[in-house]
């Protein structure tokens, strides 16, 4: 569904510990606007009726259906910005309006079907 880097993955899991005891789950969510860019959310909430369950490298990530195909495939980053901020970023190769960081062009990449 969507990939996590160790880099994520380990703020993912310090924040985490701000809601240990409290039934609330990593919240991954996707909007697609008119002009097809895609705007990204994530945050910690409640299991809802239409959501889907994902454990990915044992985070508990919830997606509701109408974000699931827009972040089918994407990764989910944690990057260095300018003047040394860090910052999560999504790396989806379904929105055509974003461009892949430098050096992670290989995640655009289709894979090619076998003949």
């Amino acid at each position: 569904m969507i990939n996590i880097t160790p880099a994520a993955l380990a703020q993912i899991k310090k924040a985490e510990k701000q809601y240990q005891g409290e039934d609330l789950h990593l919240r991954v969510a996707a909007k697609q606007h008119e002009n097809g860019a895609i705007e990204y959310g994530m945050g910690y909430d409640q299991l809802r009726d239409k959501d889907q369950i994902f454990s990915i490298s044992g985070v508990e990530v919830l997606i509701s259906r109408s974000s699931a195909d827009l972040i089918r495939g994407a990764t989910l980053d944690y990057i260095e910005v300018e003047g040394g901020d860090s910052q999560f970023a999504f790396i989806n190769p379904n929105d055509a309006a974003h461009r892949p960081p430098e050096g992670m062009e290989y995640l655009f990449e289709k894979e090619q079907p076998e003949h």
